[in-house]
Protein backbone atom coordinates (compact mmCIF):
# COMPACT_ATOMS: atom_id res chain seq x y z
CA UNK A 1 0.00 0.00 0.00
CA UNK A 2 3.15 2.17 -0.22
CA UNK A 3 2.52 3.90 -3.77
CA UNK A 4 -1.58 4.77 -3.24
CA UNK A 5 -0.28 6.16 0.26
CA UNK A 6 2.91 8.66 -1.66
CA UNK A 7 0.24 9.22 -4.49
CA UNK A 8 -1.95 10.64 -2.30
CA UNK A 9 0.55 12.57 -0.91
CA UNK A 10 1.36 14.22 -4.29
CA UNK A 11 4.15 12.40 -5.36
CA UNK A 12 4.99 12.19 -9.32
CA UNK A 13 3.65 8.94 -10.79
CA UNK A 14 7.60 7.56 -11.73
CA UNK A 15 9.04 8.16 -8.48
CA UNK A 16 6.13 6.95 -6.65
CA UNK A 17 6.36 3.82 -8.75
CA UNK A 18 9.88 3.63 -8.34
CA UNK A 19 9.96 4.37 -4.40
CA UNK A 20 7.32 1.45 -4.05
CA UNK A 21 9.01 -0.96 -6.14
CA UNK A 22 12.08 -0.38 -3.28
CA UNK A 23 9.31 -1.30 -0.35
CA UNK A 24 8.20 -4.13 -2.59
CA UNK A 25 11.78 -5.43 -2.77
CA UNK A 26 12.39 -5.11 0.99
CA UNK A 27 9.60 -6.80 2.21
CA UNK A 28 9.34 -9.60 -0.41
CA UNK A 29 13.09 -10.30 0.17
CA UNK A 30 12.69 -9.93 3.72
CA UNK A 31 9.66 -12.13 4.17
CA UNK A 32 11.21 -15.10 1.95
CA UNK A 33 13.98 -15.31 4.38
CA UNK A 34 11.80 -15.21 7.28
CA UNK A 35 9.10 -17.82 6.12
CA UNK A 36 11.99 -20.26 4.18
CA UNK A 37 10.38 -23.31 5.92
CA UNK A 38 7.04 -22.86 5.11
CA UNK A 39 7.15 -21.83 1.07
CA UNK A 40 4.22 -23.55 -1.19
CA UNK A 41 5.42 -24.30 -5.04
CA UNK A 42 7.98 -22.14 -6.10
CA UNK A 43 8.03 -22.59 -10.06
CA UNK A 44 4.73 -20.83 -11.00
CA UNK A 45 5.95 -17.84 -8.90
CA UNK A 46 9.81 -18.02 -10.77
CA UNK A 47 7.80 -18.40 -14.06
CA UNK A 48 5.78 -15.14 -13.09
CA UNK A 49 8.62 -13.11 -12.31
CA UNK A 50 10.87 -13.75 -15.19
CA UNK A 51 8.07 -13.41 -17.55
CA UNK A 52 7.94 -9.80 -15.63
CA UNK A 53 11.15 -8.18 -16.59
CA UNK A 54 9.96 -7.41 -20.73
CA UNK A 55 6.56 -6.08 -19.18
CA UNK A 56 8.76 -3.91 -16.22
CA UNK A 57 10.65 -2.19 -18.77
CA UNK A 58 7.28 -0.56 -20.65
CA UNK A 59 5.69 0.04 -17.46
CA UNK A 60 8.37 2.55 -16.16
CA UNK A 61 8.89 4.38 -19.94
CA UNK A 62 4.83 4.29 -19.63
CA UNK A 63 4.90 5.90 -15.89
CA UNK A 64 6.67 8.98 -17.08
CA UNK A 65 3.93 10.02 -19.16
CA UNK A 66 0.92 10.34 -17.46
CA UNK A 67 -0.83 12.62 -14.91
CA UNK A 68 -1.34 12.62 -10.81
CA UNK A 69 -4.99 11.97 -10.92
CA UNK A 70 -4.58 9.33 -14.31
CA UNK A 71 -2.01 7.19 -12.63
CA UNK A 72 -4.81 6.99 -9.41
CA UNK A 73 -7.47 6.46 -11.14
CA UNK A 74 -6.08 3.79 -13.25
CA UNK A 75 -4.34 2.36 -9.94
CA UNK A 76 -7.75 2.52 -8.44
CA UNK A 77 -9.30 -0.09 -11.11
CA UNK A 78 -6.74 -2.48 -11.18
CA UNK A 79 -7.07 -2.51 -7.35
CA UNK A 80 -10.74 -3.17 -7.45
CA UNK A 81 -10.55 -5.58 -10.43
CA UNK A 82 -8.30 -7.72 -8.77
CA UNK A 83 -10.25 -7.24 -5.10
CA UNK A 84 -13.56 -8.38 -6.95
CA UNK A 85 -11.62 -11.21 -8.58
CA UNK A 86 -10.14 -12.42 -5.62
CA UNK A 87 -13.53 -12.77 -4.12
CA UNK A 88 -15.26 -14.46 -7.27
CA UNK A 89 -13.35 -16.71 -7.67
CA UNK A 90 -12.88 -17.69 -3.83
CA UNK A 91 -16.40 -18.36 -3.62
CA UNK A 92 -16.41 -20.62 -7.10
CA UNK A 93 -13.80 -22.69 -5.79
CA UNK A 94 -10.04 -22.92 -7.53
CA UNK A 95 -8.90 -24.66 -10.57
CA UNK A 96 -5.59 -26.32 -11.09
CA UNK A 97 -4.55 -26.00 -14.55
CA UNK A 98 -2.15 -28.47 -16.62
CA UNK A 99 1.44 -27.23 -17.05
CA UNK A 100 1.17 -26.08 -20.95
CA UNK A 101 -2.14 -24.31 -19.74
CA UNK A 102 -0.51 -22.67 -16.88
CA UNK A 103 2.49 -21.44 -18.68
CA UNK A 104 0.84 -20.34 -22.21
CA UNK A 105 -1.13 -18.43 -19.38
CA UNK A 106 1.34 -17.61 -16.78
CA UNK A 107 3.75 -15.84 -19.36
CA UNK A 108 1.85 -13.06 -21.03
CA UNK A 109 0.46 -12.79 -17.18
CA UNK A 110 3.67 -11.84 -16.02
CA UNK A 111 4.38 -9.50 -18.60
CA UNK A 112 1.35 -7.71 -17.76
CA UNK A 113 2.35 -8.04 -14.10
CA UNK A 114 5.96 -6.45 -14.77
CA UNK A 115 4.25 -3.56 -16.63
CA UNK A 116 1.91 -3.28 -13.96
CA UNK A 117 4.52 -3.47 -11.26
CA UNK A 118 6.65 -0.94 -13.12
CA UNK A 119 4.54 1.60 -14.11
CA UNK A 120 2.53 1.34 -10.24
CA UNK A 121 5.26 0.55 -8.28
CA UNK A 122 3.34 -2.58 -6.73
CA UNK A 123 5.44 -5.17 -7.21
CA UNK A 124 2.88 -7.11 -9.43
CA UNK A 125 1.37 -8.82 -6.28
CA UNK A 126 -2.37 -7.56 -7.21
CA UNK A 127 -1.88 -10.08 -9.96
CA UNK A 128 0.37 -12.47 -9.33
CA UNK A 129 -1.51 -13.99 -6.28
CA UNK A 130 -5.13 -13.59 -8.30
CA UNK A 131 -3.31 -16.23 -10.73
CA UNK A 132 -1.22 -18.25 -8.12
CA UNK A 133 -4.82 -19.00 -6.44
CA UNK A 134 -7.20 -18.68 -9.62
CA UNK A 135 -5.06 -20.68 -12.64
CA UNK A 136 -2.63 -22.42 -10.54
CA UNK A 137 -5.07 -24.08 -8.12
CA UNK A 138 -2.84 -22.86 -4.75
CA UNK A 139 -4.64 -22.21 -1.68
CA UNK A 140 -3.85 -19.24 -0.64
CA UNK A 141 -1.54 -19.72 1.99
CA UNK A 142 0.81 -21.36 -0.90
CA UNK A 143 0.48 -18.74 -3.11
CA UNK A 144 1.46 -16.15 -0.67
CA UNK A 145 4.78 -17.35 -0.69
CA UNK A 146 5.43 -18.82 -4.00
CA UNK A 147 4.20 -14.69 -5.32
CA UNK A 148 7.41 -13.06 -2.83
CA UNK A 149 9.92 -15.30 -5.65
CA UNK A 150 7.78 -13.69 -8.37
CA UNK A 151 7.49 -9.97 -6.60
CA UNK A 152 11.70 -9.86 -5.91
CA UNK A 153 12.27 -10.65 -9.47
CA UNK A 154 9.41 -8.21 -10.87
CA UNK A 155 10.06 -5.35 -8.47
CA UNK A 156 14.55 -5.64 -9.42
CA UNK A 157 13.74 -5.49 -12.65
CA UNK A 158 11.21 -2.73 -12.15
CA UNK A 159 13.78 -0.86 -9.81
CA UNK A 160 16.61 -1.45 -12.69
CA UNK A 161 13.94 0.21 -15.52
CA UNK A 162 13.60 3.51 -13.28
CA UNK A 163 16.83 3.54 -12.36
CA UNK A 164 18.13 3.68 -15.78
CA UNK A 165 15.22 6.01 -16.78
CA UNK A 166 16.58 8.75 -13.69
CA UNK A 167 12.97 7.91 -12.00
CA UNK A 168 14.64 6.74 -8.84
CA UNK A 169 15.80 8.73 -5.54
CA UNK A 170 18.68 6.73 -3.61
CA UNK A 171 17.52 7.80 -0.24
CA UNK A 172 14.07 7.82 -0.71
CA UNK A 173 14.37 4.08 -2.12
CA UNK A 174 16.66 2.81 0.56
CA UNK A 175 14.95 4.27 3.82
CA UNK A 176 11.60 2.85 2.32
CA UNK A 177 13.20 -0.79 1.47
CA UNK A 178 14.77 -0.85 5.51
CA UNK A 179 10.91 0.33 6.38
CA UNK A 180 9.64 -2.67 4.56
CA UNK A 181 11.67 -5.06 6.29
CA UNK A 182 10.56 -5.55 9.28
CA UNK A 183 6.98 -5.64 7.78
CA UNK A 184 7.72 -8.53 5.38
CA UNK A 185 8.84 -10.55 8.36
CA UNK A 186 5.54 -10.04 10.12
CA UNK A 187 3.53 -10.56 7.70
CA UNK A 188 5.13 -13.83 6.50
CA UNK A 189 4.53 -15.02 10.21
CA UNK A 190 1.16 -13.81 10.12
CA UNK A 191 0.11 -15.55 6.62
CA UNK A 192 1.12 -19.05 7.91
CA UNK A 193 -1.14 -19.00 10.98
CA UNK A 194 -4.50 -17.22 9.16
CA UNK A 195 -7.24 -19.58 7.34
CA UNK A 196 -7.16 -19.13 3.71
CA UNK A 197 -10.30 -17.81 3.66
CA UNK A 198 -9.31 -14.65 5.66
CA UNK A 199 -6.51 -14.07 3.88
CA UNK A 200 -8.63 -13.34 0.67
CA UNK A 201 -11.58 -11.41 2.24
CA UNK A 202 -8.38 -9.23 4.41
CA UNK A 203 -6.10 -8.83 0.86
CA UNK A 204 -9.94 -7.86 -1.02
CA UNK A 205 -10.63 -5.30 1.77
CA UNK A 206 -7.11 -3.61 1.49
CA UNK A 207 -7.03 -3.64 -1.82
CA UNK A 208 -10.91 -2.01 -2.30
CA UNK A 209 -9.62 0.31 0.42
CA UNK A 210 -6.76 1.96 -1.64
CA UNK A 211 -8.72 1.67 -4.45
CA UNK A 212 -11.38 3.83 -3.12
CA UNK A 213 -9.11 6.55 -1.22
CA UNK A 214 -7.33 7.13 -4.84
CA UNK A 215 -10.39 7.07 -6.74
CA UNK A 216 -11.57 9.94 -4.18
CA UNK A 217 -8.55 11.96 -4.58
CA UNK A 218 -8.13 11.51 -8.26
CA UNK A 219 -12.19 12.78 -8.84
CA UNK A 220 -11.70 14.97 -5.70
CA UNK A 221 -8.94 16.80 -7.41
CA UNK A 222 -9.68 20.34 -9.58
Amino acid sequence: MTVPVLSVLGFPPALAASNGLSAALGSSASAVVSGARRRGPLAPGLMLGAAAAPGAVAGAHASSAVAPPEFQILFGAVLCASAAYLVARGKMGRRRLGTPALVALGVPAGVCAGAASAFFGIGGGVIFVPFLVCAAGMRMGEAVPSSLAALMLASAAGMAAHAYLGHADAYQALLLAAGAVPGGIAGSKIAGRVRDGRLVLLAAVMMAAAAARLLYGALASP
